[in-house]
């Protein structure tokens, strides 16, 4: 086995073996089919690296080619007793007969060889096809907005990235009869995420996504695909960014209903304090009465007493008159 550059780079940023087979293995309903539509199917894998996807659909019954430029990757294929060949996508798509295979898959490379070479590989692919075959490009996913504004560009080897509108408009314009795009990779758990945050909108959109399109055979044979084309596959920007949104409503509904709520609290404080103050006017307004009314019975008390104090001394200079008086009558 020889490690390059670029084995040794995909080695540390794209997983292990057996991961990168796990996540091949969404594309197995596309395939399938075929043991019932083909006698002996045949499949070509551009820029097959170190052979995951040829190792997988060898044990489901095809007959598995695969090249790649990078003389690094090739060697855990060959390790592995895989049939490759060192070759470029298109030299290497340009060998086989017409209407002579059932898939042509290419994992990560149409972002490496630009468009009118996409193109190319896309005519070619579309060439060499049987009617029903199957075309698979997987891409990194311009979607995610981590992975437009900067884990593309981890790799020095890419180009451009290709939003998935155009090259499945590019399968049906050159003559596929119908495409799926499937969006991968994505974290599962926020599928049941309830309060999906920004974080995710911007980084949590599927990061890869593949164009799967079919050549157009009869409707008998079509049928056998149905059920995988049907299916909906990985996370979009519009639908986390609609989560996201309907999180954010549902967030500023209960915070309209809480102040609400404080509205009619804050309503009945007021009320409960209009009223103190109304209690505590008239308190006050009795208050003053009273002490008013104690004020006037206090001068009336003093008035009372002076009199009272009056009278006392009228009676005592009274008296003292009297007794003199008779004092003065028993000396004489």
């Amino acid at each position: 086995m020889k490690d390059s550059f670029y084995s040794s780079f995909e080695g540390m940023h794209r997983g292990d073996r057996e991961d990168i087979k796990n996540r091949l293995r969404v594309y197995l309903p596309f395939i399938k089919p075929f043991s019932v539509t083909s006698r002996d199917p045949v499949l070509l894998d551009l820029g097959c690296g170190r052979g995951e996807w040829l190792e997988l659909v060898t044990d489901v019954g095809f007959t598995a080619k695969g090249a790649d430029l990078d003389e690094g990757m090739l060697s855990y294929c060959t390790d592995l007793g895989l049939d490759v060949v060192q070759d470029d996508a298109i030299s290497f798509l340009k060998q086989f007969q017409d209407n002579s295979v059932d898939v042509v898959s290419s994992f990560h490379v149409v972002e490496h060889i630009g468009f009118d070479n996409v193109k190319l590989l896309i005519h070619e692919s579309l060439r060499v096809l049987k009617p029903g075959g199957i075309l698979i490009l997987e891409t990194p996913n311009p979607e995610n907005i981590v992975v437009a504004s900067s884990s593309f560009y981890l790799d020095p080897t890419h180009i451009q990235p290709i939003p998935n509108q155009l090259l499945s408009f590019l399968t049906e314009y050159i003559g596929f009869a119908r495409t799926k795009v499937l969006r991968l990779q994505e974290n599962k758990i926020l599928y049941s995420k309830e309060n999906i945050e920004l974080i995710d909108v911007i980084a949590g959109v599927s990061p890869d996504y593949s164009v799967v399109a079919q050549k157009k055979s009869d409707d008998s044979v079509m049928a056998y695909f149905d059920e995988a084309f049907n299916l909906e596959y990985g996370l979009s920007f519009n639908a986390l960014a609609n989560k996201f949104d309907s999180g954010l409503n549902n967030k500023f509904h209960k915070l309209s209903i809480e102040i609400d709520a404080l509205k009619r609290e804050l309503n009945l404080i007021s009320e409960a304090c209009s009223i103190l103050r109304e209690t505590n006017s008239e308190l006050q307004s009795q208050i003053v009465r009273q002490v008013s009314e104690i004020t006037r019975q206090n001068l009336e008390i003093s008035r009372q007493g002076s009199e009272i104090n009056e009278i006392r001394h009228l009676i005592s200079r009274s008296i003292f008159n009297r007794i003199k008086s008779k004092i003065r009558s028993i000396r004489r």
